[in-house]
């Protein structure tokens, strides 16, 4: 709120000032993620779209509804008033509605990121990791035929030699 003016500004432009480029450019402001390949989301709401702008924003709406009050207007303006605010609450509302659905959305994302997680941790654990017992049960298998292929090559070598000596 500038006080010199009394006018409501946004980003140092006054909102009730809807031919203002520099309204129109802020109110186009968003903060998109990136939340998969190809998938971007807009995660944000900017003061204009929450509040409005133009003369039924809702800081104009309640100023002039302060001032219908004290000025004591008929009931049909002070009507008209709650009917903007009614527009501003539903208004209000369908943002909110729309915050929980990217809300859901986003840990939905997440929930199959996590998962996709475990699930490739387990494959590359199936792929690369060793079981112990069995690599242990090979090797001693391994190390017992090794052991007996010596023991028959030297039976036979040393029968063989000893003929051959006599």
């Amino acid at each position: 709120m500038d006080a010199g003016t009394c006018t409501l500004l946004y980003n140092g432009v006054d909102i009730k000032d809807e031919a203002n480029p520099d309204l129109l450019l802020l109110s186009q402001q968003e903060l998109v993620f990136e939340i998969g390949v190809g998938m971007r989301m807009t995660v944000s709401f900017n003061g204009g779209q929450l509040l409005g702008t133009g003369p039924d924003n809702v800081h104009a709406v309640l100023d002039g509804l302060y001032q219908a009050l004290q000025g004591d207007e008929s009931a049909e303006v002070l009507s008209s008033y709650a009917d903007k605010l009614q527009h501003a609450q539903s208004h209000l509302l369908s943002l909110a509605a729309e915050l929980g659905g990217k809300e859901n959305r986003i840990e939905l994302v997440k929930s199959r990121y996590e998962a996709d997680h475990i699930n490739y941790r387990q494959i590359q654990s199936d792929v690369e990791d060793v079981d112990e017992a069995e690599a242990v049960m090979y090797y001693k298998m391994a190390q017992t035929v090794y052991t007996y292929a010596l023991q028959v090559g030297a039976n036979i070598l040393r029968t063989s030699l000893m003929d051959f000596l006599r």
